[in-house]
């Protein structure tokens, strides 16, 4: 997913137009001239490229908003001139916005997003901004974090008005020129391959997805390396059909609320090659096996975080779970073993290269997003999501 920012900033004039990003293709033409004194020949090459789809694209139609000279304690005041938002890319978009805190010389209000007055529990040094839709008559109370205003249709427009409620009788600032900014983000409306079911954050969701992620076993292809130095199962040139792969086995797999919608997950994993995975590197070939008992610890040890998140708007239902912050550790030199002649008895090196990049390939298998089966038949592994 890519999005576009843009400000409005208090007290400035030019116009700003939201980042478009573009890609530019080309090909180059293969000409095959013809050798002095031999018949002339000629060839043709087909090519194609696919064009991705186009990122978000916002245009504002203002750069700067301005409240005017305005007292402490006065509210709903509206900004001039009004923001009109378009959409200038090819699909429909999701707007968002945020604001910032107040800025002048010693004085700064922090932004509130509440329904919080100078009557009642407001306080001083804090203010509110809002931006109106003119469109549909309904107003969002900003914070520093983003939030949704709608989704925009492709060339489609929609009309804002900036509102604030400045910082109550007895707050910093009087007599100061206060500055904030109005920060819009514009992000593509991407339909998933599948449909996400809602799932509850909870403790026995995350121990179900734990235990689908970590099973007491399950095999791994080993992907292959075909270009690079070390070449993995790509003996050749060619990848390994079918390819090698790990049995790892978990035990001991528990989850930790650790705030908010993560939550903490380790485990002890064992792991064995099933098949011997031809390697070569520096120009010498083995074959490699790896079995986790062999070594001092009989074990690896692995942690990772689960986070309940929601598709396509954040801070919706959450209908998806991605797992990420995987780390494994433990694989012993004692646990690898090369053969494949006289040379590979000799090379250490394989193993010291190899260690870090078989554990980098643990972690790959456990990371990505989790989410409900279509069938409510249990988890699945979904695609990755912008």
């Amino acid at each position: 997913m890519q999005g576009t920012r843009d400000s409005v900033r208090h007290l400035r004039r030019a116009g700003r137009r939201g980042s478009i990003l573009a890609v530019t293709t080309s090909m180059l033409g293969l000409v095959l001239g013809a050798t002095p004194g031999l018949a002339a020949d000629n060839g043709q090459v087909d090519a194609q490229v696919t064009v991705s789809a186009a990122a978000a694209c916002i245009e504002l139609s203002t750069g700067a908003v301005d409240f005017g000279t305005l007292a402490l304690g006065a509210e709903n005041q509206a900004g001039a001139p009004g923001i009109t938002v378009t959409n200038c890319g090819d699909a429909d978009a999701t707007i968002m916005a945020s604001g910032t805190d107040a800025t002048g010389t010693g004085a700064t209000w922090g932004l509130v997003d509440s329904g919080a007055t100078c009557a009642d529990t407001l306080g001083t040094d804090g203010y509110h901004l809002a931006l109106e839709n003119q469109n549909a008559a309904t107003s969002t109370t900003l914070s520093t974090g983003s939030k949704e205003l709608g989704t925009l249709g492709a060339a489609a427009t929609v009309d804002h008005v900036a509102r604030i409620w400045t910082a109550c009788p007895g707050s910093s600032g009087a007599g100061q020129v206060m500055s904030m900014s109005i920060n819009y983000l514009a992000t593509s409306v991407v339909t998933p391959p599948i449909v996400l079911e809602p799932i509850t954050a909870d403790q026995p969701t995350a121990d179900a997805a734990a235990a689908y992620l970590l099973p007491p076993t399950r095999d791994y292809d080993v992907p292959a390396t075909c270009t690079g130095d070390p070449v993995i199962a790509c003996a050749g040139g060619v990848p390994s059909n079918p390819l090698p792969q790990v049995e790892v086995n978990a035990t001991n797999v528990t989850t930790t609320a650790a705030g908010g919608d993560a939550w903490n997950g380790s485990a002890t994993i064992d792991v064995s090659t099933l098949q011997a995975i031809p390697m070569t590197y520096s120009g010498v070939s083995c074959d490699v096996t790896v079995d986790s008992a062999n070594g001092a610890v009989a074990t690896l040890s692995g942690t990772y975080t689960m986070t309940f998140q929601s598709y396509p708007t954040p801070g919706g239902p959450t209908n998806y779970i991605a797992v990420g912050n995987v780390n494994v550790t433990g694989l012993e030199s004692a646990d690898i073993q090369l053969t494949g002649g006289f040379s590979c008895s000799l090379a250490s090196a394989f193993i010291s290269v190899y260690i870090p990049m078989f554990q980098d390939q643990m972690e790959a298998y456990l990371a990505g997003n989790v989410c409900l089966a279509p069938d409510a038949g249990g988890f699945i592994a979904c695609p990755t999501l912008p």
